[in-house]
């Protein structure tokens, strides 16, 4: 009797044991496989990694990066989604962004406005001047077939950093970015 008790617990601890390595993953397993799929589309359709969960440093008012005229390639930049009814560009990864130095009227007034987002207390050079098109791209280079308020569940007003590269910029006012990162400030 004393052997059958020592086999079974001698088979039972080999099970235990080999059910404990079959759920480790070596460190640099699970980094060869986060490295393998950066890059690669998540469930919601963007890219691994736009969406991130550690602010990026560095980040400065979208306003004076709109400001500098000379300003080109990589950028952070802080911001609140709005500056148009419609920030979101319907079916693409894309929206306005603006200036968090502009103030959305419904923290001017409380007038019940339906899209504090679009800024239309403010004067509309006011607006214009701070104000970019963010995107997010493809490896064609052109926004993503996706609505990000549903991929991301970004909403209007939301509070964003955004590292990225300024891609377009044009008289009149004219500034895009291809965002690579974008963190959502709680």
């Amino acid at each position: 009797m004393m052997r059958w008790v020592a086999w079974f617990t001698a088979l039972g601890a080999m099970v235990f044991v080999w059910g404990c390595d079959r759920n480790v993953q070596p460190a640099h397993e699970e980094a060869a496989k986060n490295s393998a799929t950066a890059g690669r589309p998540t469930d919601s359709g963007l890219p691994a990694g736009v969406l991130i969960h550690e602010e990026p440093t560095g980040a400065e008012p979208l306003g004076a990066v709109k400001a500098d005229i000379a300003r080109e390639g990589a950028v952070v930049v802080r911001g609140r989604i709005g500056g148009r009814a419609e920030p979101f560009v319907l079916g693409r990864a894309a929206f306005t962004f603006a200036d968090l130095s502009l103030v959305a009227c419904s923290e001017k007034h409380n007038d019940g406005c339906p899209t504090p987002w679009d800024y239309c207390c403010e004067p509309r050079e006011v607006v214009l001047a701070n104000t970019a098109t963010i995107q997010v791209v493809g490896e064609d280079g052109r926004p993503l077939r996706l609505d990000l308020q549903q991929a991301a569940g970004l909403k209007p007003l939301a509070e964003l950093v955004i590292a990225g590269r300024i891609t377009e910029r044009a008289e009149g006012g004219v500034l895009v970015i291809n965002a690579e990162r974008i963190f959502v400030v709680k």
